[in-house]
This record gives structure tokens, sequence and C-alpha cells, in this order.
């Protein structure tokens, strides 16, 4: 049984909060260019260091994946929260490189890319399985499938046995 929501008359105007949304966005694109200015040269850094790196076989190639993706994990949540806080709590500039709250958020993105990989992994071990059963599954219907033919024949033949049997008596 479904129930339908009662209205309460409250309405959202999406027209209304996304023209607010992108009316700050424009407003603040200077400080948003600052807040985001000494993560990009990091990460840009790191992307250079994984470029010299990436060059020795699978290990510098699999090095400069992970510094690459340490180096975005890092100081692209540090531009995340420090947008954050300028659009919720107004706050324009940091005294430190990583902001208040920066930890619980970056360990929360960890945990959540955790489980997306797990999930991924698990998803990606269930796909590999349906082949293997499907055949198995066929063979068996192709065993009870020739089986039921073998009976059927016999079936069929003892009867017209006993036709003829019943013809010449």
């Amino acid at each position: 049984m479904s129930v339908m929501a009662s209205p309460s008359g409250q309405q959202i105007d999406i027209a209304a909060s996304v023209r607010a949304a992108y009316q700050f966005v424009i407003d603040n694109a200077r400080r948003g260019f600052d807040l985001a200015l000494v993560p990009f040269a990091i990460v840009v850094g790191a992307e250079f260091i994984a470029w010299l790196i990436g060059g020795g076989g699978w290990f510098g190639v699999i090095l400069a994946a992970l510094i690459q993706a340490a180096g975005f994990a890092v100081f692209g949540t540090v531009f995340i929260v420090r947008w954050h806080r300028l659009f919720l709590l107004g706050e324009t500039a940091t005294q430190t490189l990583f902001p208040p709250g920066w930890g619980t958020f970056f360990l929360t993105t960890i945990k959540v890319g955790l489980a997306v990989l797990v999930g991924a992994f698990v998803l990606g071990m269930i796909a590999a399985l349906p082949p293997h059963f499907l055949d198995r599954a066929d063979r068996l219907y192709r065993f009870y499938r020739d089986r039921l033919r073998v009976g059927a024949r016999v079936a069929r033949l003892s009867g017209r046995r006993d036709r003829a049997a019943d013809h010449v008596a």
C-alpha cells in the first residue's frame, strides 16, 4: 500500500535557487580563485612529479598514479572545504593551508571512496560468475531435456509395439 504525501503548501522555487547559486559563484569568482590557487599549484606540482617518475616500468606507472591520486585527493578536498566555508560561513581567508574541518571531510571522502571501490569490486566479481553458472545450468537443461526425450521415445515405441501386438492377435 502506498500513501501519497500530503501537500504542505510550501514549494521550493528552483529557478530562484539556481539563479542565487550562480550569482554567488559569479560574485565570488575572485575569492574562489584565491582559495584555489595554492591547492591547484600543489596539485600541478604533484602531477609534474608523477610525470617525472612515471617512466620506469610498471612500478613507476603505479607510483605515478598513486602520487596523482593522493595529490588530487588531499588538495582537491582542501579547495572543496575552503569553498564550502566561504559559501556557508562567509569565511573569506584561511590562516593555514588546511582549513578547519578538512580532516573530517578528507576521512569521510576516503571512507566513501573505499566503500564505492569495494562495492565495484563485489559487483565485478558477481558479474564474472554468471557465465559459469549459466554454462552449468545449460548442461543440466540439456541433460534433463535429453532424458525426457528418451523417455518420450521409449513411451512412444512401447505404445506402438502394444498396438502392433493388438493388431496381430
